[in-house]
């Protein structure tokens, strides 16, 4: 009787330790689930605090009368980043030729670009 009782006791504590083994782990599940939930809060709120246009890098080409352009670069809202540190005025945003003898250079240097890469 008393051999039957012990083994009772141990598959008891065997049985409660695996509870509490997985009540553990699925805490520190919650708890990793947490954290990387606040890691990505805090990445988000990173990447909206730089893309406000005050915190923007500024342009810094040099003007006629020899100071940096203070305006901001143009940015790229899908990467969160500027486009090439230049603001519209100093090289940041191209619209393309606009004459048609520009859209024929154009197109002739697209032909011969593509003619030399393949």
């Amino acid at each position: 009787m008393a051999g039957a009782d012990n083994m009772m006791r141990r598959v008891l504590a065997r049985l409660e330790s695996s509870a509490m083994q997985r009540a553990i782990d699925a805490e520190m599940q919650r708890q990793l689930r947490r954290d990387a939930a606040a890691r990505d809060r805090a990445e988000a709120e990173a990447r909206r605090e730089a893309s406000r246009k005050a915190n923007r890098p500024r342009c810094g080409a040099r003007t006629r009368s020899g100071s940096p352009c203070r305006a901001p670069a143009v940015w790229d809202k899908s990467r969160g980043a500027p486009v090439n540190g230049r603001c519209r005025m100093h090289g940041g945003l191209s619209t393309g030729p606009k004459s048609s003898a520009g859209r024929a250079r154009a197109l002739r240097n697209l032909v011969q670009y593509r003619a030399a890469v393949s």
